[in-house]
């Protein structure tokens, strides 16, 4: 005697490709930063500040700057004058200027919103970068070695 059972699929590939789609915003958001995740941040003014003298808003580090732990964000410009180390991520919503002998073991991005032309990042001679770098324009780095993936659009140049 012989039996037969007709089984029916869990999912049918319709209602699979339906709870994938339904999945997709919660899987490719990406992590909202919080204040409490920044060592160093600097917003862009407000309402009753005054604009500084140029080069305007921004984070200014100078030579033999040590950052340790979290993270270094702007909304308009990060800047350092000389040998400064990151342990840290660095974001900038607008460019990052890095001078000779910089070391970074984070992640590096500059979203250059609103959109300007020239040069986004921008780092000199005998740097040390670890992590990735994740550019929306042009990025040149003078000189050293950069370990980590280099991210930019297609039509912007990377140099180094």
């Amino acid at each position: 005697m012989k039996i037969k059972f007709k089984c029916k699929p869990l999912f049918t590939p319709a209602l699979l490709l339906f709870v994938v789609i339904q999945a997709l915003p919660l899987i490719s958001q990406a992590q909202q930063l919080k204040m409490y995740d920044f060592v160093l941040y600097s917003g862009n003014g407000g309402t009753g500040t005054t604009v500084p003298v140029s080069p305007g808003y921004g984070v200014f580090l100078g030579s033999a700057s040590n950052i340790s732990g979290g993270s270094v964000a702007s909304l308009k410009l990060i800047k350092t004058t000389g040998n400064a180390t990151f342990t840290s991520n660095i974001y900038s919503k607008g460019t990052v200027v890095l001078n000779n002998s910089n070391k970074v073991t984070g992640r590096i991005t500059a979203s250059n919103s609103p959109v300007v032309s020239g040069t986004i990042l921008s780092v000199g001679s005998s740097a040390n970068i670890v992590g990735n770098i994740d550019v929306n324009g042009n990025i040149v780095v003078g000189g050293g070695t950069v370990s980590g993936s280099i991210t930019h659009p297609l039509l912007t140049i990377y140099t180094g």
